[in-house]
């Protein structure tokens, strides 16, 4: 006759280190690492967006630095996320502002060709509100202008057209 199998006390452990990740994001009181997750694909398509626009050997290094290092502040911000289990409304600002600077480097530094980025600030603004509530909404729009403000005065195909629609008005 078979003995039966004994039945563990305790529930298994995930195995190998993405089981034990995704347990422990599940186990998160929020969705932070999704957004996580998402910095880190849009980081990667804005590069793969961007590079092919300019033949320019130093635009091209340029981009390259920006989206390393919008990179290495993403995995940062991920792993920070990942290993701590409350919430942290200071590392979801300062998330922010890397996602907003990223942008108004690119459109700054891109001109035309990064030109649809201008539709990322809203985006972000209104992913950041819809996940975190309205006091994110407003930190997240308050940057996004701060941040186009900047790209209008340092760049000059920006400064180019809002001299053209002054003209015009």
């Amino acid at each position: 006759m078979a003995e039966p199998s004994p039945t563990p006390a305790v529930a298994a452990q995930p195995a190998g280190f993405l089981g034990r990740l995704r347990a422990r994001l599940k186990a998160r009181p929020d969705t932070e690492h999704e957004q996580g997750v998402l910095r880190l694909v849009i980081g990667a398509l804005l590069v793969a967006y961007l590079l092919p626009g300019t033949s320019d050997p130093e635009q091209r290094a340029l981009i390259l630095y920006v989206g390393a290092g919008q990179f290495v502040i993403g995995v940062l911000f991920f792993l920070r996320i990942a290993y701590t289990t409350h919430i942290s409304p200071s590392r979801r600002i300062f998330a922010q502002l890397a996602d907003v600077g990223t942008i108004t480097i690119y459109m700054a530094m891109c001109g035309e060709w990064a030109a649809p980025l201008f539709l990322i600030y809203i985006w972000v603004a209104l992913g950041q509100g819809f996940r975190y509530g309205p006091r994110y909404l407003l930190v997240s729009l308050a940057l996004s202008v701060v941040g186009f403000a900047a790209v209008l005065a340092i760049s000059d195909f920006w400064r180019q057209y809002l001299g053209a629609d002054a003209a015009a008005a």
